[in-house]
């Protein structure tokens, strides 16, 4: 029998921890144009070829892009920069810096079957969940699953057997955007950056602004390989609030209300990839690229999905585990020879 130090055991674990946990998509500078057009230059956790596309996708600041003008008197939404946490679910995210304050990625629908799809490069094992940074731009009534093969956000994560790999297996997934009801207060997974206090015909004209609260615990519809598969589980939480009591832009009837700046986290489980080989998972293989698609499917509603962050939540590479379980071995080894 031999026995482990506190110490090394401490030291060990360091090691193995180092490799799995929390990774912000992107670095310290976040899903900036060159890291989503370039892909990840060789620098860890990518690799150089894993590259991403932006589609239609514009780049701008919150306060153009989201809140529309949204003020308090003189004062104006101060959103966070940098990093920004979610307390509750202890995860971080990297925003955007991307100069000029851009900090937001917004992404028009279409009306068409093919949408707009945002590419956005990753190339991480072992992806346990996935977390995002999302609010809809004036989100409207009518695009219900009960009448649309899209809900108007859909993301896709790609999965394949190395870090950018050309043939991978995508799990589709769509979200409940909470303003697609009939009624305003209807919660969902993602909702609208500006909740106006007023009837939505006062709200920059829009139908039905996506007012309703998040759903902190809830699923959404998931496909792999286009064929139906037990749903994501999904967590929710608000990362910044801001009371205006006016707008301009988009929201320019809108007397006052609040913005926000909201989290999704798609909890992925143990999904089966067996297309990509006999036993895969996205626990054992890799999430090659998250892209997100809005569609208006039969009516374009004007609105924009606006893509903040992604953070992803690993397991340790093979190697890493081996590392470790090494290092353990190399200890009790020396242990027994210190005793004889």
């Amino acid at each position: 029998m031999f026995r482990i130090t506190t110490s090394s055991v401490l030291v060990l674990t360091s090691v193995g921890v180092a490799c799995a946990g929390q990774i912000q998509i992107g670095g310290t500078n976040g899903l900036t144009s060159s890291y989503i057009s370039s892909g990840c230059s060789g620098t860890p956790p990518c690799v150089a070829g894993s590259l991403g596309t932006l589609s239609a996708a514009t780049e701008g600041s919150y306060d153009a892009v989201l809140f529309s003008g949204a003020h308090n008197g003189a004062t104006t939404p101060t959103p966070p920069t940098g990093t920004v946490t979610d307390t509750t679910n202890f995860v971080t995210f990297s925003l955007i810096n991307d100069g000029a304050g851009k900090n937001v990625w917004s992404l028009p629908d279409v009306v068409d079957p093919n949408p707009n799809t945002m590419t956005v490069p990753v190339g991480v094992f072992g992806v346990t969940d996935v977390y995002t940074m999302i609010n809809d731009e004036l989100a409207s009534g009518g695009l219900t699953a009960a009448n649309s093969p899209y809900r108007d956000l859909t993301l896709v994560f790609n999965f394949g057997t190395t870090s950018n790999a050309t043939t991978t297996e995508s799990v589709l997934v769509k979200p409940i955007n909470s303003g697609n009801s009939p009624t305003a207060s209807a919660s969902g997974e993602v909702r609208n950056a500006v909740n106006c206090t007023t009837p939505p015909t006062s709200c920059g004209g829009v139908a039905s602004p996506a007012s309703g609260p998040l759903a902190t615990t809830s699923s959404a519809a998931t496909f792999v390989n286009g064929t139906a598969s037990s749903a994501i589980g999904v967590q929710t939480n608000n990362l910044y609030s801001f009371d205006y009591t006016s707008a301009s832009g988009s929201y320019a009837n809108s007397p006052g209300g609040t913005v926000f700046l909201d989290d999704q986290g798609f909890l992925l489980g143990d999904i089966s990839l067996a297309a990509l080989g006999a036993g895969d998972t996205n626990l054992n293989t890799y999430l090659v690229s998250v892209q997100i698609r809005e569609v208006g499917v039969t009516a374009a509603p004007g609105e924009a999905v606006g893509l903040s962050a992604i953070t992803v939540l690993t397991t340790p590479e093979p190697s890493a585990a081996l590392l470790f379980l090494a290092g353990l071995g190399a200890i009790g080894l020396a242990r027994c020879r210190r005793k004889a």
